[in-house]
């Protein structure tokens, strides 16, 4: 436990229907030249629904979720 670090990420336009908290998440991402990739698990999420545009007129929009990601960092070689 104590060991690991936590991330937050925000997802635009996200499917909130896709997660659930404790499922398996893989965070890849860029370590100079080479890709870098961390394993965890989701630990919560939080939805908001936005409109776009002015509330009288609005004819959209978005779906915003915060993601956080327990994860161990890996070890470097």
């Amino acid at each position: 436990r104590r060991d690991g670090v936590i991330y937050q990420f925000e997802w635009q336009r996200s499917d909130s229907s896709l997660l659930h908290p404790g499922m398996k998440v893989k965070i890849l991402f860029a370590d100079g030249e080479e890709i870098g990739e961390m394993t965890g698990v989701l630990l919560k999420e939080h939805t908001a629904v936005q409109l776009q545009g002015q509330a009288t007129a609005a004819g959209s929009h978005m779906t915003t979720t915060v993601l956080a990601i327990f994860c161990k960092p890996t070890e470097e070689p």
